[in-house]
């Protein structure tokens, strides 16, 4: 019994090492190491099937790629990508884009790329933010209204992209 219960222990007490099995707020590193694409991109428009629900389970995505980080998409390409979370229309973004067999999205058609829940980026005037993230704040102004946002700041935002680029390259 005493063998068990030290075996039990000793298991959970050793490090794990692997990737997050959330698709929330991923280290930038996580995220670009499984996108086969990054680009900056423009919403051009947002259709969804919400099958007589007031909840989406699904968006589909048009952009237009404004510039690529990762592997060269041509600029002023459109492209149509699989979404679970909707995104406004003429706003740009920074995307992270996966393979459709990343995880795709339950009784969508296939796109050729999907957008994971975290990997949609702005810039704003005072940084690059995080969309859709379930660490969002809650702020007062000086006037008592109350705003509820699910955008956090990602500190460093280009310095990391570049930084990961030039090991990209240094390893192909």
């Amino acid at each position: 019994m005493k063998l068990k219960l030290l075996t039990i222990v000793a298991l959970y007490c050793l490090p794990v090492v692997g990737h997050s099995l959330s698709l929330h707020d991923r280290p930038l590193d996580e995220l670009y190491t499984a996108a086969d694409a990054i680009v900056l991109a423009q919403v051009r428009g947002v259709s969804a099937d919400c099958k007589k629900s007031n909840r989406c389970w699904g968006y589909r995505l048009s952009f237009d790629i404004k510039s690529s980080f990762k592997k060269s998409a041509r600029a002023g390409k459109e492209v149509e990508v699989c979404s679970e979370i909707p995104l406004e229309i003429g706003v740009e973004y920074i995307v992270f884009l996966h393979p459709y067999s990343f995880q795709p999205i339950s009784g969508m058609k296939k796109c050729a790329m999907l957008l994971p829940r975290d990997g949609a980026f702005e810039r704003r005037a005072d940084g690059t933010y995080r969309v859709n993230s379930p660490e969002g704040a809650i702020s007062v102004n000086a006037h008592e209204n109350v705003y509820s946002t699910n955008a956090i700041l990602e500190p460093r935002f280009d310095e990391k992209i570049a930084e990961l680029s030039r090991q990209q390259t240094k390893e192909d």
